[in-house]
């Protein structure tokens, strides 16, 4: 049970547990992967597609997946599904370091990305918009920032397996994500009103004693303030908002998932020495912390349409740089621009949806956003391997995806706010 008059708003716990899951499933599945790449190419002489091909199947997965976590989220909340998804990514770490084959290999992506599914991203976005709504931009940031120190992982991947090989380095992350990830699960709570607050942690009008309502239930539902949109799933599918947002984070992802998963390839293939790439492996996720704070605050102040395109323009510019990484400048404002601009688009995309659709079916259709933009993250890394395998480099693959970024820009700026909704799913207050 919750203590109403404790005096750090329970919200920020959440936030804490939130990051915490966030650096463990990110540094070791969607980070961390890219330490994992020459070790399997090398030992098993797999194509760069067909390595980066797991990517695919994880975004294939995880647009499959979303829905189900979001509505998930939104019915149970979200304690329970994190656990799980924490217990059962570990499992597939576990699998992962078993693989002898090509479809082993995939299994164990399938597997990691149903945990990861279930115990990240938008599980966590739907945990958080529950709790915050004046701090949402800050809230976000500070919770998506977990990814953003994810990037420590990559050079102590790397660290693992040159000390005990890529197997049994993959058995250590998997304990680790065990025994760290489940007690921080723990501190993942699902609305305020459960526990007798109102977002940020003002206090409802009647003074009343609350007890925790069981997660779920109808006890404890959202309020809805008069004049705030509440959009069914069915409502934002309708608007054309939803669809520019998606498909211009899908672009975002599309970028994001080459990067994560060939940065170190790309790096020592251009005469980077694996300590070295692992380094500029880490800073990027590192970077883009400034970004997941910084624009995530100035996100609550100023148009979020506008926030997001800057982070867009930043990310374009930092990809083609990235064509010229064997640059020390340019390579050092690849990292700044990518980073940063990468960084602001997540608190961004949780805090506009917010603003947009309301908080009463956010998992909902947060899972259906996460299932559109990850066209984008099936695409991304596959193509940028094919293109390596078929062209002997990546440089096409940069400066198309460069291109790609910057046809985001507009997308999101022409983004409107949707009327109010038809409907309203919570109880107003």
């Amino acid at each position: 049970m919750l203590n109403p008059q404790r005096k750090i708003f329970f919200g920020w716990w959440v936030v804490a547990g939130a990051f915490t899951i966030d650096l463990f499933v990110g540094g070791t599945f969607s980070l961390g992967f890219t330490a994992f790449f020459k070790p399997l190419a090398d030992e098993f002489g797999w194509s760069y597609f067909a390595i980066s091909l797991a990517a695919s199947i994880r975004g294939v997965e995880a647009g499959i997946v979303a829905p189900a976590c979001g509505f998930l989220a939104d019915k149970w909340g979200p304690r329970r599904t994190v656990m799980v998804g924490v217990a059962v990514m570990g499992a597939g770490l576990i699998m992962l370091s078993l693989t002898r084959s090509l479809p082993m290999f995939y299994m164990s992506f399938v597997i990691m990305s149903i945990g990861s599914g279930a115990s990240s991203g938008i599980v966590m976005m739907a945990a958080v918009a529950n709790w915050f709504d004046k701090k949402i931009g800050l809230a976000m940031g500070l919770m998506v920032a977990g990814f953003g120190a994810a990037g420590i992982m990559v050079p102590v991947s790397a660290w693992l397996i040159g000390a005990y090989g890529w197997r049994q380095a993959l058995v250590i992350l998997a304990v680790a994500t065990w025994v760290i990830g489940l007690p921080a699960a723990l501190l993942i709570r699902h609305k305020p009103e459960q526990y007798g607050y109102l977002p940020d942690g003002e206090q409802p009008d009647s003074k009343r004693d609350a007890k925790p309502a069981p997660e779920g239930t109808a006890t404890g539902a959202a309020r809805v303030k008069p004049g705030q949109v509440e959009a069914s799933p069915g409502d934002a599918l309708k608007s054309g908002a939803f669809w520019l947002i998606s498909l211009s984070m899908g672009i975002r992802l599309l970028l994001t998932n080459a990067v994560a998963v060939h940065i170190m390839p790309y790096l020592i293939g251009i005469g980077f020495s694996q300590a070295a790439a692992a380094m500029v492996a880490a800073l990027v996720p590192l970077f883009s912390i400034a970004g997941r704070l910084g624009l995530g605050w100035v996100g609550d102040i100023m148009d979020k349409r506008h926030v997001i395109a800057v982070s867009y323009a930043l990310m374009a510019v930092g990809m083609y740089l990235f064509v010229f990484a064997n640059v020390p400048w340019a390579l050092v404002v690849f990292m700044l621009a990518f980073g940063i601009g990468n960084g602001g688009t997540v608190p961004m995309r949780a805090a506009i949806q917010r603003e947009y659709f309301g908080r009463s079916a956010f998992g909902a259709i947060q899972g259906l956003i996460v299932a559109v933009m990850n066209i984008g993250g099936i695409v991304g890394a596959a193509l940028a391997g094919w293109l390596y395998d078929n062209t002997g480099g990546y440089e096409i693959a940069w400066t198309s995806y460069a291109i790609l970024g910057a046809a985001s820009i507009p997308m999101i700026l022409v983004a409107r706010r949707p009327g109010k909704a038809r409907r309203h799913l919570g109880k107003t207050g």
